[in-house]
């Protein structure tokens, strides 16, 4: 299920070793993620506070006829699709079981450029398709859901030339261990993560596939509520827990694990700000945080 993320990684953004289950290529049969995603609900019960992250990277291919959605795992048949394949509705279903309060599901779908062209071919009546956006919003409703998709529609999700990683998932790991925060935070949050990868990822696909293919790719972003963190930044992580933090005083930054959240208003602001000419008006009671808000959605644009 995770095919590019590897344990040091994890550990670094402060995820315990216990906490973390990786599915990679055999490994990652039908079977086995439905198993993982029950571990993961079993994990909610025991702490509805914990943050869950799931993630998975391969092909996604949209049956036309009846618009269903497949996620083309190890050991899919494409030959027997329908019948082998791991349908959405399946998937969302089991994510909607976990009862944690804040649950963030990253879909890097619609491989391009040879991530597995030999093993599935596209038969007849399917094409590649990221997920579509009706399937995005069931499963980003309720509080604390966001889902990130590494493009929008019929566009491919790019690989980089060295064929490693798709690009998004490149940077994905990049902002996930800090890259897009500012000297001083101390935790990664969903709106750090949005802001670097809206612009990093259109950047590198045109850098590197826009004169041979005229190839654009742009990240989607669906949140129901919150702005939570998802990481660690490194030099506040152990292995052994989270260090680092700050001793809560006065006015705290919007990126503080102190800072409390708004929803959904929150979200519905980020989702604005990272559309071009957005306006934003902010009216709110004194002390009840608008200022800081104000101040990191000006940063921002």
């Amino acid at each position: 299920m995770c095919w590019h993320f590897n344990q040091s990684s994890l550990i670094r953004c402060a995820y315990d070793e216990d906490h973390i289950r990786l599915l990679h290529d055999a490994e990652a049969t039908r079977q086995k993620i439905l198993t993982g995603l029950d571990w993961l609900k079993e994990q909610a019960d025991a702490d509805p506070h914990a943050t869950m992250i799931v993630y998975y990277s391969g092909h996604g291919w949209l049956e036309q006829n009846t618009n269903r959605y497949y996620l083309l795992q190890h050991d899919v048949d494409s030959h027997h699709l329908a019948d082998t394949a791991l349908d959405a509705e399946t998937f969302t279903a089991h994510l909607r079981q976990i009862p944690a309060q804040r649950l963030f599901v990253v879909i890097d779908s619609c491989h391009a450029e040879g991530m597995a062209a030999a093993k599935h071919q596209l038969p007849s009546g399917f094409s590649s398709h990221a997920m579509p956006e009706h399937l995005i919003k069931t499963l980003s409703q309720g509080e604390g859901r966001v889902v990130f998709t590494s493009s929008h529609g019929k566009q491919q999700s790019w690989i980089r030339p060295d064929h490693d990683m798709s690009i998004y998932t490149y940077h994905l790991i990049e902002a996930l261990q800090g890259k897009g925060n500012q000297a001083g935070d101390t935790a990664v949050r969903i709106s750090d993560l949005m802001d670097y990868l809206s612009k990093t990822v259109p950047e590198s696909v045109r850098h590197f596939y826009y004169k041979p293919y005229k190839a654009k790719q742009t990240p989607f972003f669906k949140l129901a509520s919150g702005n939570f963190p998802v990481a660690v930044c490194p030099k506040h992580a152990a292995v052994d827990g989270i260090t680092g933090l700050e001793e809560p005083e006065g006015q705290v930054p919007l990126n503080s694990p102190f800072y409390m959240e708004r929803p959904p208003i929150e979200a519905d602001c980020y989702q604005a700000i990272i559309r071009p000419y957005a306006l934003i008006r902010i009216k709110a009671p004194l002390a009840n945080g608008e200022i800081v808000f104000n101040d990191a959605g000006a940063s921002s644009c």
